[in-house]
């Protein structure tokens, strides 16, 4: 946080937390070691670290800051009208490429006919 406001601090840690894969009782811990003397002075115990929202409002809260956070969890839900997306280049490195009848080209060599063998054809009558 430095000489910067609580609010600049928080604004700029969100930023970076939302690019995180790290669970949030870390994020709480890491927002914390960042707060200056003074911010942490006015702190009274550790607070909720189960949730990376709730324990930054506790901490606006208990520094006397109107700031609210409004945190926008992403939407997992299948949406109306999808944007078109490109494949990654990995992925289309490694996908086999559709014949004419639409079916995915072999990956694998087909085998000469000389190496097949063939069962004799067997028929009973009843």
């Amino acid at each position: 946080q430095g000489e910067r406001s609580l609010e600049d601090h928080t604004r700029d840690y969100i930023f970076l937390a939302e690019h995180s894969h790290f669970p949030d009782s870390s994020l709480c811990t890491f927002y914390r070691a960042g707060l200056n003397t003074t911010t942490k002075g006015l702190l009274s115990g550790e607070g909720p670290r189960e949730s990376l929202p709730d324990y930054i409002e506790w901490v606006l809260a208990s520094c006397g800051s109107s700031w609210t956070i409004d945190f926008v969890k992403e939407d997992v839900s299948p949406t109306q009208d999808p944007e078109p997306s490109q494949p990654s280049p990995r992925h289309a490195e490694y996908e086999p490429e559709p014949t004419a009848d639409k079916e995915p080209r072999a990956t694998e060599p087909e085998p000469d006919t000389s190496d097949q063998v063939r069962e004799p054809d067997t028929t009973s009558a009843k």
